[in-house]
């Protein structure tokens, strides 16, 4: 019979059963994005919403292509992202000076209030994810996860 720890991605102890680093990464973006949405609901939220907020806090007046490239979205997926966050009172956009036929986003004052409350969400996730690891153990991981994303063309 079939035991659902048997399973290798369950396991504790190391196994010799080859499981793929880029399956687990999968798995743990998964894991964090589910975590994330039930947080981000009690605010009507999307990660994808979030992570536009938390981009406009220290890039506003970004245009919707740059917000695109930035959340990893396509740029039509981006316009929905936008359109959402601007009925809900969470960002106003404005004809840009330079070039007429793009709109920067920016965030409201009630956005601001949004995406600190969400970016609280996010430490609640990086501490499940993270317990029991000591401070030296995080350092390490996002060192390697930033050299991960350098060597990859995503650089942070």
């Amino acid at each position: 019979m079939f035991h659902l720890m048997d399973h290798p991605d369950n396991r504790t102890e190391p196994s010799s059963d080859p499981i793929r680093l880029t399956y687990l990464i999968g798995r743990l973006d998964h894991a964090v994005r589910r975590e994330l949405d039930k947080r981000l609901a009690a605010h009507d939220l999307t990660v994808a919403q979030f992570t536009t907020l938390s981009v406009l806090t220290f890039r506003p007046g970004l245009s919707n292509a740059q917000l695109a490239r930035r959340v990893y979205v396509t740029p039509q997926s981006m316009n929905a992202v936008l359109n959402d966050l601007e009925g809900k009172g969470l960002i106003t956009r404005k004809t840009s000076p330079e070039h007429r036929r793009v709109l920067e986003a920016t965030l409201t004052e009630e956005g601001r209030a949004t995406t600190e409350t969400c970016h609280k969400y996010a430490a609640e996730v990086e501490e499940l994810m993270l317990a029991g690891s000591t401070p030296t153990e995080r350092e390490r991981l996002a060192h390697v996860i930033r050299g991960c994303l350098d060597r990859l063309n995503g650089a942070v």
